[in-house]
């Protein structure tokens, strides 16, 4: 991202494209990981309760991936 900033314009053509897909496919995992079941502390139970998966995530990895799928260039446009 960085690099983008500096030397590409991302206002269209392929970074654009490009960094568009990124965010999608980091949304779709974020998705993805708020709805997958996974075993507790013991590795002994299988959590599906939806409340305790989407709780467990939020105390985890969450914020890092919420932050890491914003989509930059609307952003980015908006300041050019």
């Amino acid at each position: 991202m960085p690099y983008t900033f500096a030397f590409l314009d991302t206002t269209g053509g392929w970074p654009y494209t490009l960094d568009m897909l990124a965010d999608f496919v980091f949304i779709t995992d974020l998705l993805v990981t708020a709805m997958s079941a996974f075993y507790d502390e013991d590795n002994l139970v299988l959590e599906t309760s939806n409340k305790r998966i989407f709780s467990a995530y939020l105390k985890s990895w969450f914020f890092v991936d919420i932050v890491a799928c914003f989509p930059v260039n609307f952003i980015e446009d908006e300041v050019r």
